[in-house]
């Protein structure tokens, strides 16, 4: 995992995409480990990374035939910024995987479209990728509102308490609404008095 480590300084680094706040990655101080980045390996699963962190893509490779995975287009730069591929032996002994390291440069989200293959002009495309990957600001606020409604319909009276919770951030809102009806009927009780009447001869 020793390739996967490195410090970039994604500030300084130009970009032609949507203007975003700078991030950038420090040196460890000398006698501290960098943290080793997240590695993701299914494309089925979204990638979520906070700005200014990195993260790694792992997938089977075997650099000895020629082969290797290439991107088929850059993400998005204002987005995403791509810092190297290496190889490595993979977990448990079972072949080589390749190693595609990125780290967030700024909000939004952008895919990491990947073909293996060989890297001569006009090469036929053995396997493809693509993975999905939203840089987010962990700063972002959480935003709770709470409404209450009633009504009265035909002498039964209905409550709905309604709470929707936005969850709010850069780049998308999510909104979670959750209903409760509460009703209550009034029953109208009717006595009946029959009278008996007696007729004396």
């Amino acid at each position: 995992m020793g390739a996967l480590v490195g410090a970039c300084s994604l500030a300084g680094c130009g970009s032609s995409g949507r203007a975003s706040p700078s991030a950038t990655t420090t040196r460890p101080a000398l006698g501290v480990a960098a943290p080793v980045p997240p590695v993701y390996t299914d494309p089925s699963k979204p990638i979520r990374v906070p700005i200014g962190r990195s993260f790694a893509i792992a997938l089977a490779a075997d650099p000895r035939s020629g082969l290797s995975w290439q991107p088929v287009a850059p993400p998005n730069p204002a987005v995403l910024l791509s810092i190297g591929s290496s190889f490595r032996n993979a977990p448990k002994g079972h072949g080589v995987d390749q190693i595609l390291l990125y780290a967030g440069r700024g909000y939004g989200t952008t895919q990491v479209r990947l073909r293996y293959a060989s890297p001569r002009r006009g090469a036929a495309t053995l396997r493809a990728a693509t993975f999905t990957v939203t840089v987010f600001d962990p700063n972002a606020p959480t935003t709770t509102t709470t409404s209450t409604t009633s009504t009265t319909v035909l002498g039964s009276s209905a409550t709905y308490g309604t709470t929707t919770t936005v969850f709010t951030t850069t780049t998308a809102t999510i909104a979670t609404t959750t209903t409760t009806i509460a009703t209550t009927t009034t029953v109208a009780r009717t006595t009946t008095t029959t009278a008996k009447t007696t007729t004396t001869p």
